[in-house]
């Protein structure tokens, strides 16, 4: 999937690729929205204009509203995604860390039954596992065991990202009350 990003700089319009990834098809969208807010590219889902698939089905176009600031130098690290976590390949744990975020304010408990029962029910929710027999998939769940939001992917990260792409398009960000599975 190329993830594409359009913004305004100053009069300019402009549109750059700024990752390329691997990717199990669906939910793409979610993917680059997700892509882009764990990078801190984006903020908010009141910095999306638009978000849309274009070229067939491996592109999606992210075009940021004019007021969205981007760091064109920071865009010029052009990311290259793989199936990794993320933390492989980093250098330092301050490289880890990302621009703006804090923990939240209260620690989330959840039951030990709670716990226990999440894996299953993710089983549960995975359709392409089903057909597959393997795939990644990743689930947003809150203090009662309900999946609010699951995804699946080849990249661990990628259903990681599209779950956080659903989250923040449907303004359930920042998840404080929520787990990860």
């Amino acid at each position: 999937l190329d993830i594409r990003l359009g913004f305004r700089q100053g009069d300019h319009p402009i549109t750059q690729s700024v990752s390329i990834t691997m990717r199990t098809p669906g939910d793409d969208e979610d993917l680059a929205v997700g892509f882009l807010f764990s990078e801190s590219i984006i903020r908010s889902p009141a910095d999306l204009a638009i978000v849309k698939p274009c070229q067939g089905d491996n592109t999606v176009r992210v075009e940021l509203e004019d007021n969205v600031a981007v760091d064109l130098d920071r865009l010029q690290r052009h990311f290259y995604t793989t199936s990794s976590c993320g933390v492989c390949g980093k250098t330092s744990l301050d490289m880890l860390r990302v621009e703006g975020v804090s923990p939240p304010p209260t620690a989330t408990t959840f039951a030990s039954d709670v716990l226990l029962e999440i894996p299953g029910q993710l089983r549960q929710a995975q359709a392409t596992f089903e057909e597959t027999g393997g795939l990644h998939a990743a689930a947003a769940f809150n203090a009662t065991g309900e999946i609010i939001v699951c995804r699946e992917d080849v990249g661990r990260h990628n259903a990681v990202d599209k779950v956080i792409g659903a989250l923040l398009v449907s303004g359930k960000l920042p998840a404080a009350e929520l787990g990860l599975i």
